[in-house]
């Protein structure tokens, strides 16, 4: 007899609910692990579908907000990923950036999206982020067409020439009618220091001038570099090219004087430029640049509307008008939204504010540039543009104040950091670079590079704190700029003979290089290393130096008696 046959009715029943709220309870489980997804599912489907709703409306802040919540609730749907990264490519969101890093991360190995992540990286001046992403690609794809564009906009926005030259080599074997590319690198060669490639380079650009898409670049490049380096012989020459190309038909070719042959050139450029925004702000800024900004603002004016108002071309209007402090053609650019969505009452302010620091000394100006910045407000744009007001002005330290009160908005954009390094070193306000590195390696601190431009700067004000001497020696890394940091701190904490076994271990190059030279002229002076020393300083001393490597440089030399040259 089963254990069943002896329960009790009463039993019986008990057992009847409890395997009927187990088996509910079972169903609950099962639902809720299926039905919960597909739940969530919808609604993330939802969310995109209102996303669309509020970008079609324009209504941005909502479509951010939409965009987050279908994110949330569907964090491994690669489709919602996809579509998040297109509509924050639409409204041109830095934050397609982070989608595009997720889809990498949940699509790894894929090549389309590992580039698509790069590519936006590098829209957005994410540099490092971008290496990292084409690094990330594997080998076979390296010799994809693709790949190899995006490697050689990175070089190019790196400025690193010799990085360029190598993906171009690369990139015209791929593609060895590609005139863009063969420009660039006749470019980057005919201002190097290779005789040989640089005239390889004038003969490059002297075949350029017969490519429809590259014939104004190379006309450009080559008077320039001309003018700059060549020859009255080589510059008639080149005159007489270009103007054969432009105008055949003009009487200048036939006349003596190359100063007829330059304006009629220049009057034919502007004439036969094609159509393109791209070559008309290159033209203009060519004309600016030889100090003829009224000739390049009216030239600009005269153009058809469609090219007058596309988006590089009236960037490039503004940028000119305010150099040239032309204020009417300014705010007509700005009202235009030249540079974006930026309160008119803002620009207007600034405006007046220049013209009132301009004008004769007497009752004191009622604007000052705090109100300025005040009435940008948040806006990321509005300061951005003050800052580019500035320095159009020549008012750097204005320039500077647009900056940091940016950062204090945004403290995690970086282009914003090296505005103010660049602005920064040009001044030689290392008072100022001091400070920036210091709250740029507070925000960043695994930032190695920043780590190091810190601790040169502190070492050349003679302000290292213990808080310096901690994160250089926390780098890991023993590369030269590692080296030579941790060197300088040595140094500068009294420690010459530490920091000299440390500058020993460089390559030798390194050591003759312009801060090798320089750290091992101080560290052996300190120690009456004299020979070691003077051979150090005859280096140190060819290098360009700021005021303070030269003060410095000069207390070694008088410590081993040598006589610094002039």
């Amino acid at each position: 007899m089963s254990l069943i046959d002896n329960l009790t009715e009463s039993q019986y029943d008990t057992l009847r609910i409890v395997a009927v709220v187990g088996g509910l309870a079972v169903l609950g489980a099962v639902g809720y692990y299926v039905g919960e997804p597909a739940w969530a599912h919808w609604q993330s489907r939802q969310a995109l579908a209102q996303s669309r709703v509020f970008e079609a409306k324009k209504d941005y802040n909502s479509m951010l907000l939409a965009l987050r919540r279908a994110t949330q609730l569907a964090p491994r749907d690669r489709f919602v990923w996809e579509e998040t990264a297109r509509e924050l490519g639409e409204i041109g969101s830095p934050e397609e950036l982070t989608a595009r890093e997720e889809l990498t991360r949940l699509r790894p190995g894929d090549r389309i999206v590992q580039l698509a992540f790069a590519e936006e990286a590098l829209r957005f001046g994410r540099y490092d982020t971008a290496k990292t992403a084409l690094d990330a690609v594997d080998d076979a794809s390296k010799t994809d067409l693709e790949y190899q564009r995006l490697a050689v906009r990175l070089a190019v926005a790196q400025g690193q020439a010799s990085e360029l030259r190598v993906q171009l080599k690369k990139l015209l074997k791929l593609e060895p009618k590609n005139a863009n590319a063969r420009f660039t690198y006749a470019a980057l060669n005919l201002w190097g220091s290779d005789a040989a490639a640089a005239e390889a380079a004038r003969q490059e650009m002297n075949l350029l001038l017969d490519e429809p898409t590259t014939r104004l670049r190379a006309a450009i490049e080559m008077i320039t570099e001309a003018v700059r380096h060549g020859t009255p012989l080589r510059v008639h020459q080149v005159l007489q090219r270009c103007l054969s190309v432009f105008a055949p038909d003009s009487p200048a070719l036939a006349v003596d004087s190359d100063v007829q042959r330059w304006e009629a050139l220049l009057a034919a450029l502007k004439k036969a430029a094609p159509p393109v925004a791209s070559d008309t702000a290159l033209l203009a800024r060519w004309l600016a640049d030889m100090r003829r900004v009224p000739e390049a603002l009216a030239w600009l004016e005269s153009l058809p509307a469609a090219l007058r108002t596309a988006p590089m071309v009236l960037d490039l209007t503004a940028q000119l008008a305010a150099e040239g402090k032309d204020d009417a053609e300014l705010a007509k650019a700005l009202t235009a939204k030249a540079w974006g969505a930026w309160a008119p009452a803002a620009w207007q302010l600034a405006i007046q504010y220049r013209q009132e620091r301009e004008r004769p000394p007497g009752s004191p100006p009622p604007v000052q540039w705090t109100d300025v910045i005040k009435a940008s407000g948040d806006t990321f744009d509005g300061l951005r543009n003050l800052a580019r007001l500035a320095n159009a002005w020549q008012r750097p330290a204005d320039a500077d104040a647009a900056w940091l009160a940016l950062l204090d908005r945004a403290p995690m954009i970086t282009w914003v950091y090296q505005a103010l390094e660049s602005s920064y070193v040009s001044q030689g306000n290392l008072a100022g670079l001091l400070a920036l590195y210091t709250r740029w390696s507070q925000t960043f601190p695994l930032d190695d590079t920043i780590t190091e431009r810190l601790t040169f700067t502190a070492v050349l004000l003679d302000r290292v704190s213990a808080a310096t001497t901690a994160r250089v020696n926390a780098i890991t890394t023993n590369d030269t700029p590692a080296l030579l940091a941790k060197a300088a701190d040595l140094w500068r904490r009294g420690r010459p003979w530490d920091a000299e076994k440390m500058l020993f271990t460089l390559p030798e190059a390194d050591q003759k290089g312009g801060a090798g030279s320089f750290w091992i002229a101080l560290s052996e002076s300190d120690l009456r290393h004299t020979e070691a020393a003077v051979d150090a300083l005859k280096l140190a001393y060819g290098f360009p130096r700021g005021p303070e490597e030269k003060a410095l440089l000069d207390a070694a030399a008088y410590k081993v008696h040598y006589t610094a040259p002039h």
